[in-house]
């Protein structure tokens, strides 16, 4: 299963919400230039400048992606 459908089948987001999710992780893997999703990139990302440039909206939506991948990742052991 992968993180959209778990998002569209286990949270029920619309199609659109999981396109952001996506998004915003996608975003703040280039912004980290990261490949891998884990608790420590919440701890890494706020010592990050271009980070720390967003709008407080943004980073909030950018962490919970963050936390909702983490949660996936666990819920279907995809390590």
């Amino acid at each position: 299963m992968t993180f959209k459908q778990w998002l569209y089948e286990k949270k029920g987001l619309s199609d659109r919400v999981c396109c952001d999710i996506i998004s915003r992780l996608n975003r703040i893997k280039s912004i980290m230039r990261v490949n891998n999703v884990n608790e420590k990139l919440l701890t890494k990302i706020e010592t990050n400048q271009e980070f720390q440039a967003l709008g407080i909206s943004i980073k909030s939506q950018i962490r919970h992606s963050i936390r909702l991948f983490i949660e996936y990742k666990k819920a279907t052991n995809n390590d």
